[in-house]
């Protein structure tokens, strides 16, 4: 009687069972290949959008990571891209009021402050209120004016979607100042 080499498996390994097709022994700690190249798959796809998170184009990268997410609603998902692609195009320098993004949008202020605080709440963006320790020293703040809005928003990736938690820029250069105006006598 000759052994066939699924004799042979079923034999040195007794987990196979003689009723299973028999495939190739593998010592339980190695990995199949498959799994590995997936592995290293998703560690260059993170690395890559890391590195491009920190280029000039990050903002098309933000938006392409938000497009694969399942972890937003759609509303919060629609702010996100609105907020970066009308207000922050290069993920720096977003500073809507609310009035411009209901505007936008079309949605009523209850609505707009829950979907706001369940994207910073979630660790999509962070209300950064800029006053003067945000900002530094202003010569227009010291003449008693005031800026248009109050409320920058920094772009965030919590962490597990590229790997590590990512911080977006921290850019407050375009904002809009509003003098005193003089009353004509």
């Amino acid at each position: 009687m000759t052994t066939t080499r699924s004799d042979q498996l079923v034999a040195e390994c007794p987990e196979i069972r003689a009723d299973q097709p028999v495939r190739a022994c593998m010592d339980p700690l190695d990995e199949p290949r498959h799994v590995a190249q997936r592995r290293e798959h998703a560690q260059r796809r993170e690395d890559r959008d890391l590195a491009a998170l920190e280029s000039p184009r990050r903002a098309a990268v933000y938006r392409r990571i938000l497009v694969n997410l399942s972890d937003l609603t759609d509303a919060e998902h629609r702010l996100l891209c609105l907020l970066s692609t009308r207000w922050g195009s290069r993920l720096e320098n977003c500073f809507p009021s609310q009035k411009k993004i209901r505007q936008r949008s079309g949605w009523r202020r209850t609505k707009l402050k829950r979907v706001l605080a369940a994207l910073e709440r979630k660790g999509f963006i962070a209300r950064i209120p800029l006053t003067s320790a945000e900002d530094g020293r202003f010569a227009e703040v010291e003449a008693g004016g005031r800026f248009i809005s109050a409320t920058g928003i920094q772009f965030l990736l919590p962490p597990g979607i590229v790997g590590r938690a990512w911080v977006g820029p921290r850019t407050w250069t375009n904002r809009l100042y509003a003098g005193r105006q003089r009353r004509a006598q």
